[in-house]
């Protein structure tokens, strides 16, 4: 009897779920080789399963991560119950980027490359949006409580006349936590700062109706089309950006596209930007979360007393716009 009994409360020792992070400070696509600089750095998620070109499987991975004391989201596999039951799972990942153009105008509309894309119209090149809409449903049927995160290409979303978000609406429903992309310093849009960051939020948040988002950031410079290195003030602005604007997660670019895979991994990343990471990291994991929202302008023209008179109140945080926080990306 004593053996069953301690087999027994080693197997609820081991299945036993960790509360999951209030804040997210990941990081995509990472080897295990990388873990241990990845906790030096701050990370405590790991978005998408890196194979490193087929010598390790997703599940080899998700262990090594769950070992490693790293929650993780990756694609959902065949036995969905045992996934769900995993308990460094966060959620599931959805398509990457299903909002870019990946028509291939040489090949035929069937080709292997195409036949999972929109073939014509606004959005041609677009993933098909019922193929995240049924692999939700198939998710949600295994584990209805197991959220999915879809990320979006932050281009897509802020173009000046595409406010109705309509191309973009079926991924919406076909994921609960939302994400998007968007590298002002590794594109060559250093003059505009921070502002699409926000933008994306804000009008995903419209899309959606408040759902949970993070937001992509670049730890260094990408080096695959123009561009610059940032510095780590800049750094720190992007995430300060996300998360005042109301994001519950940051996700860490951190690949060099000129040296390639594997030894571009973190090669983007410079170690005072790590350093920056960590400090930042630290900050919001360890801080109350949600954070205290700071007040809209809205309501700070309906507090406004007698001309002159002062309204108290803490001033936006850096690179928010003095934009008031809302939990799960605003509305």
């Amino acid at each position: 009897m004593l053996c069953v009994v301690c087999v027994s409360a080693l197997c609820r020792a081991q299945t036993t779920r960790p509360a999951p992070p209030a804040f997210a400070s990941a990081i995509w696509s990472q080897p295990i080789a990388n873990f241990p600089a990845l906790k030096e750095m701050g990370v405590n998620v790991l978005l998408g399963h890196e194979p490193e070109s087929g010598k390790v499987s997703k599940r080899q991975w998700e262990d090594a991560a769950a070992a490693a004391g790293f929650f993780f989201v990756s694609v959902p596999g065949e036995d969905l119950a045992a996934e769900a039951k995993q308990p460094y799972r966060l959620a599931w990942l959805q398509d990457d980027e299903p909002d870019l153009n990946r028509w291939r105008a040489s090949e035929p509309a069937d080709s292997p490359n195409n036949r999972n894309l929109i073939p014509s119209g606004s959005y041609k090149g677009w993933t098909k949006p019922e193929l995240l809409a049924e692999r939700y449903a198939r998710c949600k049927a295994a584990a209805p409580a197991m959220p999915l995160l879809v990320n979006f290409n932050g281009r897509a979303i802020t173009p000046e006349a595409y406010t109705h978000g309509n191309g973009h609406k079926p991924y919406i429903a076909a994921a609960d936590i939302l994400c998007h992309d968007w590298y002002p310093y590794s594109w060559g849009y250093a003059h505009t700062g921070t502002r699409f960051i926000a933008l994306s939020i804000d009008r995903l948040a419209r899309w959606s109706g408040g759902k949970p988002q993070w937001a992509y950031y670049e730890g260094g410079w990408q080096k695959k089309t123009e561009g610059r290195q940032l510095t780590p003030d800049e750094l720190e602005l992007q995430i300060e950006t996300a998360v005042g604007c109301g994001a519950s997660g940051v996700v860490c670019f951190a690949h060099r596209f000129d040296i390639g895979w594997p030894g571009g991994w973190l090669a983007g990343v410079t170690a005072d930007h790590r350093a920056r990471i960590r400090l930042l990291s630290d900050r919001f994991i360890q801080s109350q979360w949600p954070p205290a929202r700071d007040p809209t302008l809205t309501e700070l023209v309906k507090a406004r007393g007698p001309r002159g008179t002062r309204v108290s109140g803490r001033s936006g945080r850096s690179g928010g716009g003095g934009r008031g926080r809302r939990g799960g990306g605003g509305g």
